[in-house]
């Protein structure tokens, strides 16, 4: 019996210990393990610790309004929560405080491009604008802030697109080569998340180009784009890599090169992750879709229908499938298709037949804008 009683008195030590530990952890504590966790896989715990370091950063500031320090572990937490506009007038209260605080300036342009990608017309590109505002003043503070080159390079090149302005393209592709220089050699992840961001300006500068009838000036810089992808995937295989696979032999397709495209997407599908099915989905949709320029329709099908299979609300897929079905006659089934399309919520005023590279990356932010952070994390996020 004495046993038992002290067995248990050292069970209640331990849980008083544990307690006493959760206690003590801080903001930053329970911040860096949130981000432990979200690496690892387990979403749902890492949120609730970003809330824990959020109630006890919300504390501090109650105590000190005027703490830049707080304001700004307060933005990265509303960050890592996609809470963005609140993120945006954290960082804004940081800079405020300390106009000289480059790392907030930085993560204020970040969460600001966040918030221009769901925003339309004017109000979208000043937000864009206003993005690439806060990395100037990031850089102006420290010229040799590498990531806010790189980051700059991003918006540039998102507000290039969404304006095709070959002007702002060349801007993204400076800042790119600049956050190319400056990155350290061992901060793979960032320089790879460079050279993909610039790979991704070269598509898009081809594409407006294609579009204004450079044919050969556009299949250069498609040709460029591909060199730089390889890059991306050879510094960071096993995260900005998988991007960078997807959009790359996209590319291929988009160049005419189906054979090629083909055989690489059977490479991606050998080596891609096993428990990633939005991204598998996405990849079997793309295979689809090459497959069908080069008519071989049967093969098409299998393709979407695996890609369906795997996430069966995938509108592109199920518009492909309808688009396969079309050429070997098979008009009720691709008219059943083209119904199941249109309840998942396809429209034909925003999708397109043929699906470029470029719009397999817009697919991954719309990830992101519609809430899905486990896909959209790994396929367009930049951390």
């Amino acid at each position: 019996m004495a046993k038992a009683r002290f067995a248990f008195t050292l069970i209640a030590l331990a849980a008083m210990c544990v307690s006493a530990v959760a206690q003590e952890m801080s903001a930053s504590d329970w911040f860096k393990k949130s981000q432990d966790l979200d690496r690892n896989g387990s979403y749902n715990e890492s949120v609730q610790a970003y809330y824990k370091a959020l109630n006890l950063t919300n504390e501090t500031l109650k105590k000190n309004p005027n703490d830049a320090d707080a304001w700004q572990t307060k933005g990265l937490i509303l960050e890592r929560l996609y809470r963005t506009d609140d993120a945006a007038i954290a960082f804004g209260r940081a800079t405020d405080l300390n106009p000289k605080f480059a790392e907030a300036w930085l993560h204020k342009g970040k969460v600001l491009d966040l918030v221009a990608n769901r925003l339309q017309g004017q109000e979208r590109t000043n937000t864009f604008e206003a993005a690439i505002r806060a990395y100037d003043k990031a850089i102006e503070i420290n010229p040799n802030y590498g990531e806010a080159w790189e980051d700059k390079g991003y918006s540039l090149s998102s507000l290039a697109t969404f304006n095709k302005n070959l002007s702002k393209y060349n801007e993204s592709l400076n800042a790119f080569d600049k956050a190319i220089e400056l990155i350290p050699a061992n901060d793979t992840r960032n320089l790879a998340l460079a050279w993909d961001g610039r790979a991704n300006t070269l598509v898009g500068l081809g594409n407006t180009l294609n579009d204004s009838g450079k044919r050969d000036e556009a299949r250069g810089k498609l040709e460029e784009a591909i060199n730089d992808y390889s890059k991306a995937i050879e510094l960071d295989p096993n995260f900005t890599g998988l991007e960078a696979r997807l959009y790359s032999v996209g590319v291929l397709g988009d160049l005419g090169r189906y054979n090629e495209s083909v055989a690489a997407y059977d490479k991606v599908i050998e080596t891609m992750p096993a428990n990633d099915t939005i991204y598998a989905a996405i990849v079997w949709g793309a295979k689809g879709s090459v497959l069908e320029k080069m008519g071989e329709h049967e093969e098409a099908l299998k393709a979407f229908d695996k890609a369906l299979e795997l996430n069966p609300s995938d509108t592109i897929a199920v518009q492909g499938k309808d688009n396969a079905l079309k050429a070997p006659g098979q008009q009720a089934e691709a008219d059943a298709s083209f119904a199941m399309a249109k309840e998942l919520g396809y429209s034909t005023s925003v999708a397109t037949q043929d699906n470029t590279a470029e719009d397999w990356f817009n697919r991954g932010q719309e990830l992101f804008r519609n809430g899905s952070k486990e896909e959209a994390v790994k396929h367009t996020i930049r951390p």
